[in-house]
């Protein structure tokens, strides 16, 4: 399926650069008028499930969190698109958009602190010194936003093309999908840092997964 494919893109992305912290997909109905296939209803009230770092559909993140692992994705987008009911001959049940935008992200060794806190320039919200805490576990030390309304480290979202996003999702019918990694923080972006390192090579072992850049 498209959606396994793009949740094993987002994990492998992920692996010793971020750690997913909530995953929203978004589910289309598409209808089949006279063999064209057009989007139904976006506004359905069950047309967005969201699965946060501890499992659990539409609850709040927690204090806590593990990560939500690549089993929690594709059993949350199985569930999406098996929902029994709306599937017909003529009505498919698609995704039209998976998205990451709760992160942690690792911080490059060169920048652990020795203490419990993150020093860094909030500079879009003109705050200067701010201590974000760093979260130590056994596979490094993670920084993530710090309040609601504030961008996360890094951010990805996987897109179908929208003439096939109602389509099976099978691996037999052709579906072109797009990701695009946001990265918010100048720690993981800067020309030359360590953090700029660690995201090339998560970028390389995407490429060996067979997704080429389009700029």
């Amino acid at each position: 399926m498209a959606a396994h494919h793009a949740v094993a893109a987002i994990i492998e992305l992920s692996r010793g650069l971020f750690i997913p912290l909530r995953v929203e997909a978004s589910r289309c109905v598409t209808n089949n008028v006279d063999g064209v296939w057009m989007v139904a209803d976006r506004s359905e009230p069950d047309d967005h499930v969201r699965v946060n770092a501890a499992g659990s559909v539409l609850v709040p993140t927690s204090s806590a969190p593990v990560g939500v692992d690549g089993h929690a994705m594709t059993t949350m987008l199985d569930d999406l698109l098996t929902t029994s009911g709306e599937a017909s001959e003529l009505r498919w049940l698609g995704w039209s958009e998976i998205r990451v935008d709760d992160t942690l992200a690792a911080l490059p060794t060169a920048l652990v602190p020795t203490g419990d806190e993150f020093i860094l320039d909030d500079l879009d919200n003109r705050v200067r010194g701010l201590g974000i805490p760093a979260r130590r576990r056994s596979d490094g030390v993670w920084v993530g936003r710090y309040d609601l309304g504030f961008w996360t480290p890094i951010s990805v979202t996987v897109l179908r093309e929208a003439h096939v996003s109602g389509i099976s999702d099978a691996d037999g019918h052709h579906t072109l999908l797009m990701l695009s990694i946001d990265v918010h923080w100048s720690v993981w972006w800067r020309d030359g840092s360590p953090g700029r390192a660690m995201l090339d090579a998560a970028l390389h072992r995407l490429h060996d997964l067979g997704w080429h850049h389009n700029y």
